[in-house]
């Protein structure tokens, strides 16, 4: 009789939970309104990529299917205002101690960041095939320094060798800056969880060159806004013990 009550309990506890999290209708999810391939591909009204599938397989499993997703298409920046404001939930982003102070990322939660990445993406630089320079891994040899295009959001770790940084905010055009030398080089990714990949190969001209091996590791993580944490702490921990066990399971995490 005991073992029969504490079954109905537990149920009455999942079904309370759901009622709850119900009320709050969708988890959103802001992500970036152009096509970062591979994790991010915009075709009219679909929206697709590693990190749109990835999400919505953890998110069809039993424990999290009565968290119904709603993607939210945004300028990458007003994304980062969004989660420091709280307007939206959650995102995928990369790690950095600004960061960390205007959102909740999984070692605030108390978990092993290392543990508990979403994803990570080799990244290489794409420079102009005639220019004599090149990266060995750990330095640049040809060149004590770089101009660098960079996506607007992109974390990019405190390097000696880049000299300045220019804004790329047209995706689609990051290359012609190389091209046009208004710039020494722009990144892409080349690689993903350990596989490579280059996603942009047919835009990569026959007059620019990917230059391996990667110049950075740019891990990924959930990360949540303060206020959706604040309401919802069981929904995030779950989500990211969800998480930490499929990575469990995957041969590159």
């Amino acid at each position: 009789m005991t073992k029969v009550l504490d079954v109905a309990l537990l149920i009455i506890a999942a079904f309370t939970a759901k009622l709850a999290f119900a009320s709050e209708q969708y988890l959103s999810v802001c992500v970036p309104d152009q096509n970062v391939p591979p994790f991010y591909t915009i075709e009219g009204s679909q929206l697709s990529g590693f990190t749109v599938d990835r999400l919505n397989s953890l998110f069809q499993q039993d424990v999290l299917e009565h968290i119904p997703l709603d993607y939210v298409l945004q300028p990458w920046q007003r994304c980062l205002k969004a989660i420091e404001e709280g307007s939206i939930d959650m995102l995928i982003a990369g790690y950095s101690q600004d960061r960390a102070t205007k959102a909740v990322y999984p070692d605030a939660m108390g978990f092993d960041l290392k543990k508990s990445t979403f994803s990570f993406a080799q990244v290489c630089l794409v420079k102009r095939r005639r220019a004599h320079w090149t990266w060995n891994g750990e330095q640049l040899e040809g060149r004590d320094s770089l101009t660098l295009g960079l996506e607007s959001g992109f974390l990019l770790p405190n390097l000696d060798n880049v000299e300045r940084t220019v804004s790329v905010w047209d995706m689609s055009k990051k290359y012609e800056l190389v091209k046009m030398e208004r710039v020494d080089a722009v990144l892409t990714v080349c690689g993903i969880m350990d596989e490579k990949s280059i996603p942009d190969e047919s835009r990569i001209t026959s007059d620019l060159e990917v230059v391996f091996p990667p110049y950075i590791n740019s891990p990924a993580y959930m990360v949540f806004s303060s206020d959706f944490y604040r309401r919802h702490s069981d929904k995030a921990e779950l989500i990211l013990d969800v998480l930490i066990k499929s990575n469990n399971t995957s041969p590159f995490l």
